[in-house]
Protein backbone atom coordinates (compact mmCIF):
# COMPACT_ATOMS: atom_id res chain seq x y z
CA UNK A 1 0.00 0.00 0.00
CA UNK A 2 1.47 3.38 -1.21
CA UNK A 3 2.23 6.30 1.72
CA UNK A 4 -0.92 8.41 -0.06
CA UNK A 5 -3.45 5.05 0.19
CA UNK A 6 -2.56 4.49 3.31
CA UNK A 7 -3.30 7.95 4.77
CA UNK A 8 -6.62 8.19 2.80
CA UNK A 9 -7.60 4.61 4.35
CA UNK A 10 -6.74 6.37 7.52
CA UNK A 11 -8.78 9.43 7.27
CA UNK A 12 -11.95 7.05 5.93
CA UNK A 13 -11.62 5.34 9.39
CA UNK A 14 -11.21 8.48 11.40
CA UNK A 15 -14.85 9.29 10.10
CA UNK A 16 -15.95 6.34 10.55
CA UNK A 17 -15.29 6.58 14.20
CA UNK A 18 -16.18 10.09 14.32
CA UNK A 19 -19.62 9.20 12.87
CA UNK A 20 -20.24 5.67 15.21
CA UNK A 21 -19.56 7.79 18.59
CA UNK A 22 -21.80 10.55 17.45
CA UNK A 23 -24.50 8.30 16.46
CA UNK A 24 -24.04 5.99 19.80
CA UNK A 25 -23.69 9.13 22.65
CA UNK A 26 -26.65 11.67 21.03
CA UNK A 27 -28.90 8.77 19.10
CA UNK A 28 -29.29 10.72 16.35
CA UNK A 29 -28.05 9.46 12.23
CA UNK A 30 -25.23 11.41 10.90
CA UNK A 31 -24.35 11.29 7.65
CA UNK A 32 -21.53 12.57 5.18
CA UNK A 33 -21.94 15.74 2.95
CA UNK A 34 -20.85 19.27 2.24
CA UNK A 35 -21.14 22.06 4.60
CA UNK A 36 -23.86 24.51 4.20
CA UNK A 37 -22.39 27.70 1.96
CA UNK A 38 -22.64 30.53 4.89
CA UNK A 39 -21.47 28.37 7.35
CA UNK A 40 -18.13 27.28 8.99
CA UNK A 41 -16.55 24.97 7.56
CA UNK A 42 -17.57 26.20 4.11
CA UNK A 43 -14.85 27.98 2.37
CA UNK A 44 -12.38 25.90 4.36
CA UNK A 45 -9.80 23.11 3.09
CA UNK A 46 -11.17 20.21 4.81
CA UNK A 47 -10.83 15.98 3.93
CA UNK A 48 -14.56 15.36 5.27
CA UNK A 49 -17.85 16.53 6.57
CA UNK A 50 -20.46 14.92 8.75
CA UNK A 51 -24.09 16.45 9.89
CA UNK A 52 -27.04 15.54 11.46
CA UNK A 53 -29.78 17.01 9.08
CA UNK A 54 -32.23 15.64 10.79
CA UNK A 55 -34.86 18.02 12.40
CA UNK A 56 -36.89 15.80 14.57
CA UNK A 57 -34.02 14.21 15.79
CA UNK A 58 -32.48 18.20 17.04
CA UNK A 59 -33.25 17.57 21.03
CA UNK A 60 -30.80 14.76 20.63
CA UNK A 61 -27.98 16.06 18.81
CA UNK A 62 -28.15 19.88 19.65
CA UNK A 63 -25.10 20.22 21.28
CA UNK A 64 -23.14 18.18 18.65
CA UNK A 65 -24.53 18.67 14.74
CA UNK A 66 -21.76 18.44 12.94
CA UNK A 67 -18.20 17.57 12.38
CA UNK A 68 -15.15 17.70 10.09
CA UNK A 69 -11.67 17.54 9.73
CA UNK A 70 -9.65 20.34 7.93
CA UNK A 71 -6.29 19.29 5.86
CA UNK A 72 -4.18 20.36 9.03
CA UNK A 73 -5.01 17.50 11.22
CA UNK A 74 -7.79 18.82 13.27
CA UNK A 75 -11.19 17.28 13.95
CA UNK A 76 -14.41 19.46 15.12
CA UNK A 77 -17.25 18.88 16.41
CA UNK A 78 -19.54 21.57 16.60
CA UNK A 79 -23.38 22.23 18.08
CA UNK A 80 -26.38 24.04 17.05
CA UNK A 81 -26.17 27.35 17.73
CA UNK A 82 -26.58 28.52 21.38
CA UNK A 83 -27.81 32.32 20.53
CA UNK A 84 -26.85 35.35 18.58
CA UNK A 85 -25.92 39.04 19.67
CA UNK A 86 -29.35 40.32 18.40
CA UNK A 87 -31.47 38.59 20.84
CA UNK A 88 -29.06 38.94 23.54
CA UNK A 89 -29.02 42.55 23.21
CA UNK A 90 -33.01 42.60 22.84
CA UNK A 91 -32.97 40.54 26.55
CA UNK A 92 -31.20 42.88 27.77
CA UNK A 93 -31.83 46.27 26.40
CA UNK A 94 -34.99 45.77 24.74
CA UNK A 95 -36.45 47.62 21.37
CA UNK A 96 -33.78 50.02 21.65
CA UNK A 97 -31.15 47.93 22.18
CA UNK A 98 -31.94 45.95 19.50
CA UNK A 99 -32.05 48.99 17.05
CA UNK A 100 -28.77 50.67 18.08
CA UNK A 101 -26.67 46.70 17.67
CA UNK A 102 -28.75 47.10 14.06
CA UNK A 103 -26.84 50.04 13.39
CA UNK A 104 -23.38 48.20 14.41
CA UNK A 105 -20.95 46.66 11.79
CA UNK A 106 -20.52 43.42 13.32
CA UNK A 107 -18.09 42.04 10.71
CA UNK A 108 -14.87 42.35 12.51
CA UNK A 109 -16.43 41.75 16.21
CA UNK A 110 -13.85 38.56 16.55
CA UNK A 111 -10.91 41.53 16.96
CA UNK A 112 -10.55 42.62 20.19
CA UNK A 113 -11.45 46.43 19.13
CA UNK A 114 -13.89 45.76 17.59
CA UNK A 115 -15.95 43.96 20.46
CA UNK A 116 -14.16 46.51 23.08
CA UNK A 117 -16.40 48.67 21.25
CA UNK A 118 -19.52 46.51 21.52
CA UNK A 119 -18.74 45.85 25.36
CA UNK A 120 -19.42 49.51 26.15
CA UNK A 121 -22.35 49.51 24.81
CA UNK A 122 -23.73 46.44 25.70
CA UNK A 123 -21.91 45.28 29.01
CA UNK A 124 -24.72 42.70 30.03
CA UNK A 125 -24.15 40.86 26.57
CA UNK A 126 -20.49 40.94 26.70
CA UNK A 127 -20.72 39.50 30.53
CA UNK A 128 -23.14 36.64 29.21
CA UNK A 129 -20.36 35.88 25.93
CA UNK A 130 -17.08 36.00 28.73
CA UNK A 131 -19.48 33.90 31.06
CA UNK A 132 -20.08 31.15 28.10
CA UNK A 133 -16.14 31.58 27.34
CA UNK A 134 -15.05 30.75 30.83
CA UNK A 135 -17.26 26.92 30.62
CA UNK A 136 -15.67 26.39 27.75
CA UNK A 137 -12.18 26.98 29.26
CA UNK A 138 -12.89 25.38 32.46
CA UNK A 139 -13.62 21.75 30.55
CA UNK A 140 -10.13 22.58 28.27
CA UNK A 141 -7.02 20.85 28.69
CA UNK A 142 -3.71 20.26 26.77
CA UNK A 143 -5.35 17.30 25.07
CA UNK A 144 -8.93 18.64 23.75
CA UNK A 145 -10.30 22.49 23.32
CA UNK A 146 -13.73 23.43 24.13
CA UNK A 147 -14.09 27.29 22.26
CA UNK A 148 -17.29 29.41 21.99
CA UNK A 149 -16.80 30.24 17.98
CA UNK A 150 -18.72 32.91 16.58
CA UNK A 151 -19.84 33.89 12.75
CA UNK A 152 -19.95 37.53 12.04
CA UNK A 153 -21.75 38.85 9.54
CA UNK A 154 -22.92 42.67 8.88
CA UNK A 155 -25.61 42.95 11.51
CA UNK A 156 -25.11 40.13 14.14
CA UNK A 157 -22.72 37.62 15.22
CA UNK A 158 -24.18 33.71 15.98
CA UNK A 159 -22.38 31.83 18.72
CA UNK A 160 -21.39 28.05 18.60
CA UNK A 161 -19.83 25.57 21.50
CA UNK A 162 -16.85 23.80 19.09
CA UNK A 163 -14.40 21.30 20.35
CA UNK A 164 -11.45 20.03 19.20
CA UNK A 165 -8.54 17.46 19.03
CA UNK A 166 -5.91 16.25 16.81
CA UNK A 167 -6.14 12.29 16.03
CA UNK A 168 -2.30 11.93 14.48
CA UNK A 169 -0.60 8.97 16.01
CA UNK A 170 -3.66 7.91 17.76
CA UNK A 171 -4.92 4.12 17.70
CA UNK A 172 -8.61 3.37 16.73
CA UNK A 173 -9.19 2.76 20.51
CA UNK A 174 -7.76 5.67 21.93
CA UNK A 175 -9.74 8.67 18.95
CA UNK A 176 -12.74 6.81 19.78
CA UNK A 177 -12.02 7.52 23.61
CA UNK A 178 -11.17 10.84 23.20
CA UNK A 179 -14.10 11.73 20.62
CA UNK A 180 -16.42 10.41 22.81
CA UNK A 181 -14.78 12.71 25.81
CA UNK A 182 -15.44 15.54 23.28
CA UNK A 183 -19.18 14.37 22.55
CA UNK A 184 -20.02 14.66 26.15
CA UNK A 185 -17.54 17.52 27.15
CA UNK A 186 -19.99 19.39 24.66
CA UNK A 187 -22.93 18.30 26.38
CA UNK A 188 -22.10 19.13 29.55
CA UNK A 189 -21.28 22.88 28.36
CA UNK A 190 -24.07 22.93 26.97
CA UNK A 191 -25.53 22.06 29.98
CA UNK A 192 -23.94 24.50 32.36
CA UNK A 193 -25.13 27.13 29.77
CA UNK A 194 -28.73 25.78 30.31
CA UNK A 195 -28.47 26.61 34.20
CA UNK A 196 -26.83 30.18 33.54
CA UNK A 197 -29.63 30.83 31.31
CA UNK A 198 -32.02 29.57 33.96
CA UNK A 199 -30.39 31.31 36.80
CA UNK A 200 -30.66 34.57 34.49
CA UNK A 201 -34.19 33.86 33.91
CA UNK A 202 -34.54 33.99 37.68
CA UNK A 203 -32.61 36.62 38.78
CA UNK A 204 -34.60 39.09 35.54
CA UNK A 205 -38.02 38.33 37.21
Amino acid sequence: MSKESGRESDTRLEQQIVKEELERLTGAKFEPGEPTEGFRPFGEKIEWYLRSPYIEQVKSMYYANASWKNTDGTVYIRGLSVGNYLAWAEQSYGEDGVKKAMAMDFTRFNQKETREQFAKQFPEVESRIARYERICLELSNSAMQFSLFLESRVNNVSFYLEASLRPRGMTSEALRSRVGTLIMGLKEASSEIDKFEAMRSILDR
